[in-house]
């Protein structure tokens, strides 16, 4: 064990001495002295030629052009999503669905029914009368091939923009 000890040390010391040896300054040689300086020679100033101002002034430089913003009223808006209603009091659903064609209690809940050609949307809503808020919406196709929950909740939100537009 100790031989082992005695062998380390040595290793690091011997290490330690190389990398030491490494850093030291190398010998240099003795150089020449520098050369005295040069003295530049003496000229006569030289008088400074002056343009006279231009008659008229430069061009104003333009900016690069800007690329054009994209017109945001092109831009197409997202579908509308049965979700998006989640969080919405009676009042914010009745404004993008138009009033229910059916409403009844089901504690603690009271479901609005909005039906569509092709399904129908259930609206449920959780809370205190006046201060309830949707948790929950279903869409049921009427049909086995009707459309997925999206395309009845997006149908529903058209009939009623159209029901506004006429009335």
């Amino acid at each position: 064990m100790t031989r082992r000890i005695a062998a380390r040390r040595s290793l690091i010391l011997g290490s330690a001495a190389l990398l030491l040896a490494a850093c030291a300054a190398p010998a240099r040689a003795p150089t020449a002295p520098a050369p005295p300086p040069v003295a530049a020679p003496v000229t006569a100033p030289v008088a400074a030629v002056v343009s006279p101002p231009p008659a008229t002034p430069p061009p104003a430089t333009t900016a690069p052009p800007v690329p054009d913003e994209p017109d945001l009223a092109a831009i197409p808006a997202p579908p509308p999503r049965s979700r998006d209603l989640i969080g919405l009091d009676a009042t914010e659903v009745a404004l993008r669905l138009g009033p229910p064609a059916l409403k009844w209690r089901e504690p603690p809940a009271e479901v609005w029914q909005y039906p569509g050609p092709a399904c129908v949307l259930h609206v449920f809503l959780y809370g205190e009368p006046g201060a309830a808020t949707v948790r929950h919406v279903a869409a049921r196709p009427l049909r086995a091939a009707g459309p997925a929950p999206e395309g009845c909740y997006a149908a529903l939100i058209a009939a009623n923009e159209s029901r506004k537009i006429k009335g």
